[in-house]
């Protein structure tokens, strides 16, 4: 990831150069853009690596198929941009305290591996196939995304992966997840209110203290997580599969007591 360290990048801070350095390079190298320029209104399938971008709204630009390589972002609104299939890869949006906002993005199949996005926002974010890898998403808000997509008007799918990524008290809210991937993630404390959770994969996640009621977990994987507050009496977890130990843990929770 970019140093926080930029002297060494050479700055950008007129339009003109960025125009032309986009056009010339189809993307950037190992540059700081300053703020308040004039971005080009279409950078699908452009290239940035190592850059330290300052930009404020980037909402009005096109990146669909375009791909972000170590960058920083820093204060930067990708509010109703359109981002599908864009893919980012070790990568900083949360610095000095403030957070990246995808606000009513598209993100339908775009990705982010070994990224920062602490606290970052993706409410109402249109997002079917968005994939987290080794993500650090402490405290993001996911709440309304929309994970889904209509085949037909009787078929509609739903795509969400996350790998290996710390989710703790992230927010779900008010989403569909049934069948999404949620694998060897952190999501302690996480809010999954008013959720659908039915056939995901939550294998070896931490789930300990998530916040919900009467959340739909049926046919869920939970073989090899983690959870403390579970309650069989108030989740629907027909059809889940458990571990042997997992399976006596909720039958405590209903003082249902085995071998004695």
């Amino acid at each position: 990831m970019v140093d926080s360290a930029t002297q060494a990048l050479q700055r950008i801070t007129d339009s003109a150069a960025l125009h032309a350095a986009l056009a010339r390079d189809n993307g950037l190298q190992q540059v700081q853009v300053g703020e308040g320029l004039d971005w080009p209104a279409a950078l699908d399938g452009t290239h940035f690596e190592g850059c330290v971008i300052e930009a404020g709204e980037l909402g009005g630009v096109d990146f669909e198929g375009a791909s972000f390589s170590d960058c920083e972002f820093r204060g930067t609104s990708f509010r109703s941009a359109q981002l599908r299939s864009v893919r980012f890869t070790g990568c900083r949006f949360y610095v000095d305290e403030a957070a990246v906002d995808f606000r009513y993005a598209e993100l339908r199949e775009a990705s982010f591996e070994r990224c920062d996005l602490s606290m970052a926002c993706f409410q109402r974010a249109g997002a079917y196939g968005l994939a987290l890898t080794h993500c650090q998403a402490q405290g993001a808000d996911f709440s309304q995304a929309d994970f889904s997509l209509a085949m037909t008007r009787k078929k509609t799918l739903v795509g969400l992966t996350c790998e290996g990524s710390n989710l703790a008290y992230a927010d779900f809210s008010g989403t569909h997840l049934e069948g999404i991937t949620l694998r060897e993630c952190r999501l302690v404390h996480a809010l999954f209110q008013q959720c659908d959770l039915r056939d995901a994969d939550l294998r070896d996640s931490d789930l300990s203290n998530i916040e919900a009621d009467r959340l739909c977990l049926a046919g869920v994987d939970l073989r090899g997580a983690t959870f403390n507050n579970l309650d069989p009496r108030t989740s629907d977890l027909r059809g889940a599969r458990v571990d042997p130990d997992q399976a006596l843990a909720l039958l405590a929770a209903m003082e249902i007591r085995v071998g004695e």
